[in-house]
């Protein structure tokens, strides 16, 4: 049907009610005056684009309920069960053990340097969505929560260990404050932890 018979249509029906929304519509226009005009819509998921799928819906939830399926497999194959009343446990191996190894990853320079890089990254992204360009396909911020930390660090904590408690720069932040604060003020430091009286 094309627009014009459409309208034709719709006039008659739309003036008959018309009377009996007038009331309900000047009550509504004091509603709509905050609505801002012109303003670029705010993508909050993602790279805030749609696509389609490369493959059929059925290949995709196949492929997907396969992969929730198989990542059981390793949990029954390596974890181990100590009697009835404990739970489940994890193969363990500690990577402290390999003498090489320990002694770069406790050496103090680069426990530095690993809380530096993760300060500078925080303030790369923070600075890089509100200065950067604003797409998201060009910002180095999207891409690198949504992949980098979120899915990156997950499988990293998931196979190697919890390294958040040693990346945290809003921890590290703090101490660095914490630490500053203490050298101005002749040892005083920041936080909850010191009792005020």
């Amino acid at each position: 049907m094309s627009e014009t018979r459409m309208s034709v249509l719709l006039v008659p029906a739309m003036e008959a009610n018309r009377s009996a929304a007038s009331s309900s519509r000047t009550g509504a226009i004091p509603l709509l005056a905050p609505v801002p005009v012109g303003v670029p819509p705010a993508f909050a998921h993602g790279l805030g684009q749609s696509y389609d799928l490369p493959l059929p819906l059925w290949l995709y939830l196949f492929g997907a309920g396969a992969t929730v399926l198989v990542s059981f497999v390793p949990i029954s194959l390596f974890g181990r069960h100590y009697g009835d009343r404990q739970p489940l446990r994890y193969a363990r191996f500690d990577l402290l053990r390999i003498r090489p190894l320990r002694a770069v990853l406790t050496a103090r320079a680069f426990l530095i340097a690993l809380r530096v890089v993760s300060v500078a990254l925080f303030q790369l992204v923070i600075l890089s969505g509100l200065l950067g360009w604003q797409a998201p396909t060009h910002n180095f911020a999207p891409p690198f929560v949504w992949i980098v930390w979120w899915v990156g660090l997950s499988f990293f904590t998931a196979f190697v260990g919890n390294v958040w408690p040693l990346l945290n720069p809003w921890k590290i932040l703090f101490e660095w404050t914490e630490g500053l604060a203490g050298l101005l003020t002749a040892g005083g430091a920041l936080g909850p932890h010191k009792p005020s009286g």
